[in-house]
């Protein structure tokens, strides 16, 4: 079956679409994850307390996840490298970043990974793991 994973970070736009999208497509499973690097907890205040959308996600048992922030510094760094994520963590001899920004971004893709692997196993979402990492990675 077909997952739709939403990455939303506070936005009241976006909320209303993935709203849209529940709504829509009832056959659809969806994830919700709350991009917490580009939004903080309190931006959530108003999609936490939101009836509607509440009883929406329990209705279609919608996981809703908060994806971590990893520090912006670290992020400029590999950006201004020119670097991918995955070249980061390959990088086992430090060639191409300092030991910090190495560790860092391994230890923020562990905890992304946590988060995501109890969504994978829940029976009302199936997502097919190799076509969600090739998503992830587009």
């Amino acid at each position: 079956s077909f997952c739709k994973w939403w990455v939303c970070d506070a936005d009241t736009q976006s909320i209303e679409l993935f709203q849209l999208s529940v709504k829509e497509n009832e056959g659809m499973d969806h994830v919700f994850l709350k991009n917490m690097g580009r939004s903080r907890s309190h931006h959530w205040h108003s999609f936490d307390s939101d009836d509607e959308i509440q009883k929406l996600v329990a209705d279609r048992k919608i996981p809703v996840l908060e994806i971590p922030a990893v520090d912006s510094s670290v992020l400029s760094r590999v950006r201004g490298a020119g670097l991918k994520l995955s070249d980061v963590v390959e990088d086992k001899k430090l060639e191409k970043v300092d030991l910090s920004t190495h560790m860092r971004i391994r230890g923020w893709l562990e905890r992304c990974s946590n988060v995501l692997a109890g969504v994978l196993t829940l029976d009302a979402v199936k997502p097919d793991r190799k076509k969600a990492e090739a998503k992830v990675e587009s």
